[in-house]
């Protein structure tokens, strides 16, 4: 709140936020320039109908700041692959079915 050259403080609940033309209620940023009304509530003043009317300059966008980042190096090895079998190497050539077989007889 500015008055007459000095910077004060009001406190305001965030039910107290008017939409804006979209229809949405955002909530201010430090250096958002805003209206409200003075209210009294348990004998302190609290700001009532609070519209954000301009949202501070910010000093770079969110695709300036990217398109500014360095690249970072990217330091990937090249994939080893390594043959493995999940089978037994005594029954790595033996039919599946017969492994059934096998298992439902008691000699895996």
């Amino acid at each position: 709140m500015d008055d007459a050259g000095r910077n004060k403080q009001i406190w305001f609940s965030f039910e107290e936020l008017q939409p804006l033309e979209d229809g949405l209620i955002y909530e201010p940023v430090p250096g958002c320039l805003v209206e409200f009304q003075i209210a009294i509530r348990r004998s302190n003043r609290t700001a009532a109908n609070v519209s954000i009317v301009e949202w501070p300059v910010h000093q770079q966008t969110i695709e300036e700041y990217f398109a500014d980042a360095e690249d970072l190096p990217l330091d990937v090895p090249e994939p080893v692959v390594v043959p493995q079998s999940v089978l037994a190497p005594e029954t790595k050539n033996v039919p599946i079915i017969e492994l059934i077989r096998r298992r439902r007889g008691g000699r895996a």
